[in-house]
């Protein structure tokens, strides 16, 4: 099945329809799916904040960046694909 938005693929696999590869952060959290395996290495990659560098110093910019910093360190495990992220956030 083809799907044009991911919270469509999230309710399929909730109704029963067959198995996906979700985000960690997504499937891991919801109790009602489980692992069917190992996480896909070949599908992690790093993530960049960008920001022009005429509004890095704003003081809205900059926080908004220093409150996700600090959201992704406190949740690594959850976004870095650990086993036992289901109870954070």
């Amino acid at each position: 099945m083809t799907v044009n938005r991911p919270r469509s693929l999230l309710d399929l696999i909730r109704a029963g329809a067959g198995m996906a590869v979700l985000p960690c952060f997504i499937g891991d959290r919801d109790p009602q799916l489980e692992r069917a395996g190992e996480e896909i290495i070949s599908l992690r990659h790093r993530q960049w904040l960008v920001t022009h560098s005429d509004d890095r110093a704003r003081r809205e910019i900059r926080l908004v960046a220093d409150r996700l910093a600090k959201l992704l360190k406190a949740h690594a495990e959850l976004f870095s694909g650990g086993k036992n992220a289901r109870s954070q956030i």
